[in-house]
This record gives structure tokens, sequence and C-alpha cells, in this order.
């Protein structure tokens, strides 16, 4: 049987303090161009300029360490686009802000889908992720059936897999390995297409034609 040593209980303001700093400094290593995997916690530990055993305080490993830069990137580009009104504009503005977003931080996007790739636990993380995404969409979809400016016969449900899961496959792909001259096209591009394949199609498209 494994034993896992309880971590002591630390002031929350020095937990806080010390678990930034970690996460910082694994960012600023992976911004180097070294993927997580060859990433040693002896590395972390001196860039975040603590001692190794007192990364095991914060994290119990590595795959902790990057479920909490899952969370933490989750979060952040969640709340960044949470109160985005149904308007095109509105729209293609939270595209430009999550592809700057994303750029900023794509060392980090790029290892989770290195790790993502063999780490169950991680690639479950982030699909969480992507699921808040998704039903946030699903509400806003229904609300705007409910009002009669989205047609009835969109499934809400595929709809909004596609605007997420799509749209956030592009905006990997261009923030990791392309530079930021076509950041607005994407953005513009991706807002019609939502908005104007989704939100405001014409009715009866989605439908069935009835035979003969």
């Amino acid at each position: 049987m494994s034993f896992s040593p309880r971590r002591p209980s630390l002031p929350v303001d020095r937990r806080a303090k010390v678990e930034a700093a970690i996460l910082a400094a694994t960012e600023r290593l992976l911004s180097t161009g070294v993927s997580f995997t060859e990433l040693g916690i002896g590395q972390i530990a001196a860039e975040a300029g603590i001692a190794r055993p007192t990364f095991y305080l914060y994290f119990r490993d590595k795959t902790e360490l990057m479920l909490r830069l899952v969370q933490m990137l989750g979060l952040g580009s969640f709340e960044a686009t949470s109160d985005t009104p149904i308007d095109l504009e509105a729209i293609t503005q939270a595209y430009r802000e999550s592809i700057a977003f994303f750029r900023e931080r794509k060392h980090v996007m790029a290892a989770i889908f290195e790790v993502a790739g063999y780490d169950e636990a991680v690639r479950q993380a982030w699909e969480s992720v992507m699921d808040r995404f998704v039903q946030r969409e699903v509400r806003l979809l229904r609300a705007e059936q409910s009002a009669g400016r989205t047609p009835a016969d969109l499934d809400p449900e595929t709809a909004a897999e596609i605007i997420n899961w799509g749209g956030s496959q592009l905006i990997v792909r261009q923030v990791t390995s392309r530079g930021p001259e076509r950041d607005e096209s994407i953005a513009r591009e991706l807002a019609e297409l939502q908005f104007y394949g989704f939100y405001r199609r014409p009715a009866g498209r989605g439908a069935s034609s009835p035979s003969g």
C-alpha cells in the first residue's frame, strides 16, 4: 500500500503566495521552450526560489501542478467572457480578448495539450473546462429560442459544442503555432459564424425537407 504524507496546514496568505510563485515559475520555464514532460520539480522549485522539498507542501506532484494550471487558465478565460451580450461586435471583441488571453499564455496551452495526450486526469480537467463553456452556450441559445430570436429548429447542445470545441481548437492552433497576423481575421470569422450561423441563422434551414 502506498502512503502519501499529509501536508501540513499553512497560513492562507503564505500558501497563496508560494503557490502563485510556483505557478509563475512554471510558466516562465515553459516560455523558454522546455516541454512540461522534461521540466523537473527541482527546476521549478529553484525558479520559484524555494527548496525542492517545499514544493511538496503545495503540490503532490507535477500532475497536481498541471491540474492547477488548467483550472487557472479555464477560470480566467471563462470569467473574461461571462458578460458577452448576443451582439456581433460584442462577440467579435470577446474572441479578440480570448485570442489575446491565450496568446499571452500560449506555452501553458501547449503544455496542457501535451500532457492531456497521455494523462487522463489532465484530459478530463480540460474537458470539464470546456463543458462549462458549452453549458453556458446552451443556456444562452435556449434563452434566445424562447425569445423567438434563434430558430426553434436549432439543436442547442450540438450548436454549443461546435461553437466552443471548434473555436477553441482553432484558437489553440493559432496562438501556439502561428504569429498574430491573422488574429483579427480569426476573431471576426468565428464571431460571424457564431452569430449568423447559429444565433441568427434563417429559420427552417436545419429542418429536414419532406420527401416526395
